[in-house]
């Protein structure tokens, strides 16, 4: 009773209890699951927000107007908000009344939200100006500042990102 039996010890450090697989297993799969979460979750967000941003553009594109041909004959200072869409086709310009805007209301909306990260080519999107009625034009593509403003001018740009979706809101009630 005085000690531990060498056989004892011998026996007990050579023991070794067979490892199961199924915590590696279990871990395995979930990491896997994780990852194919990190991956699908973005896209799926992307593939609606591509949809809802071309369904708002091809309501405005579809919406009746008036072309002109030459920027002279867009009237800046007449008073009336109006969007002013770039129209490669044929050269000129089509132009969208907005006779229940207020163009405070497009620069709070503009200033208050941010244009969301462009997921296009910038050179698919066609160029959209908003004429304010008193000489000011800006786009829903760029972010709104004073450089980013325009006096009685299409001016060129390329687009800083999507307009956001208060904006794309704001301007299809006006359009419905």
């Amino acid at each position: 009773m005085s000690g531990i039996s060498d056989e004892f010890i011998n026996e007990a450090l050579s023991y070794s209890k067979k490892k199961s697989l199924k915590p590696f297993f279990f871990a395995s799969a979930a990491a896997a699951v994780a990852l194919l979460f990190a991956i699908a979750a973005p896209w799926m967000f992307l593939k609606d927000h591509k949809t809802e941003t071309m369904s708002f553009y091809l309501s405005i594109k579809n919406t009746e107007g008036m072309t002109v041909s030459d920027v002279s004959e867009i009237g800046f200072f007449d008073g009336g908000v109006k969007l002013i869409i770039s129209d490669e086709e044929n050269g000129g310009y089509k132009l969208l009344s907005l006779p229940h805007a207020s163009s405070s209301t497009i620069i709070e909306i503009m200033s208050e939200n941010h244009v969301k990260p462009l997921e296009e080519n910038p050179d698919s999107i066609p160029r959209i100006w908003i004429s304010l009625g008193d000489g000011r034009t800006v786009s829903p593509y760029l972010e709104y500042s004073a450089g980013n403003t325009g006096a009685c001018e299409l001016f060129g740009y390329e687009p800083e990102g999507e307009p956001s979706t208060e904006l794309t809101e704001y301007i299809s009630g006006l359009l419905s």
